[in-house]
């Protein structure tokens, strides 16, 4: 969904990533509290973003093994949505608990994220929605339909994981 993928792209996404993670666990063990920035991150809320970031570096260890020709896209796509929601648990940690999640918003982002990043990889030859002759058997067209409508996506997701934190 990025475009232009770059092997320094990658690296700046997955390191600022685990960073922002890191710094989620510093500013929660040292109770830091300034504005937006509270310590009512969960443990495991923590956890789970560790083990989530440690899944990424062994996802990309596994992806790094096949030859599929959008495996780097994919992990750029992967390492950016994590850099987001790791900056909602650094700064709005409220986006992603437990009341936040249970709320229609809060679960409509989660989902609207994930069927953004899978709508971006769905093979175009398999899309049989659009029925307009202009797109019919074009499948780098179709392909950049699904990548922008992905976007739009992971863009609503995060707009409804925001609103979700002001009703949980």
């Amino acid at each position: 969904m990025l475009p232009n993928y770059s092997p320094r792209k990658l690296a700046f996404y997955a390191n600022l990533g685990r960073l922002l993670v890191c710094l989620a666990w510093i500013l929660q063990v040292l109770n830091v509290s300034w504005q937006s920035v509270q310590p009512n991150r969960s443990l495991r809320l923590l956890i789970v973003f560790t083990l989530l970031a440690l899944g990424l570096v062994l996802l990309s260890l596994v992806l790094k093994q096949t030859s599929w020709d959008r495996r780097d896209s994919l992990l750029l796509d992967l390492n950016f949505v994590f850099t987001i929601y790791a900056g909602l648990l650094l700064l709005l940690p409220r986006a992603l608990d437990a009341a936040a999640l249970a709320s229609p918003s809060g679960r409509a982002g989660l989902i609207c994220t994930v069927a953004g990043l899978m709508l971006a990889y769905f093979p175009p030859k398999d899309v049989h929605a659009f029925h307009m002759s202009w797109v019919k058997g074009n499948p780098p067209l179709i392909q950049r339909l699904l990548i922008n409508q992905g976007r739009i996506l992971l863009g609503l997701g995060i707009i409804a994981q925001l609103l979700g934190a002001r009703m949980g």
